[in-house]
């Protein structure tokens, strides 16, 4: 029998998502607020995380996000340990990350 058969959605391939979206949305999961998350993390309230989880995940809203992330295996439902420190988001602008210049030299 296939999975459309039985009346259940085809798995499809994990997205892949970074430390910190994947602790973003396990605080999403405990029913922190977007304010807590932004004191523990440092991040700015208006941070464009959840944005590119949602496009990343294919989610409308952070509760559908949630449920995909638990659906793709990326949350543990038993796993929701609330004093785990957030990871350390990356700053450097992905120009910076993808192209490496070499810095000038005077001389």
């Amino acid at each position: 029998m296939t999975a459309t058969t039985t009346g259940q959605q085809p798995r499809t391939a994990s997205p892949e998502l970074s430390p910190l979206h994947t602790w973003l949305l396990h605080a999403a999961a405990r029913g922190e607020t977007i304010d807590a998350i932004a004191r523990h993390t440092g991040l700015s309230r208006r941070s464009r995380h959840f944005t590119r989880i949602y496009r990343t995940l294919g989610a409308r809203n952070r509760a559908h996000a949630v449920a995909l992330a638990y659906r793709h295996g990326h949350l543990d439902p038993t796993d929701h340990e609330p004093n785990t420190p957030p990871p350390h988001p990356d700053h450097t602008s992905r120009t910076a990350r993808t192209r490496r210049l070499p810095t000038r030299t005077t001389r």
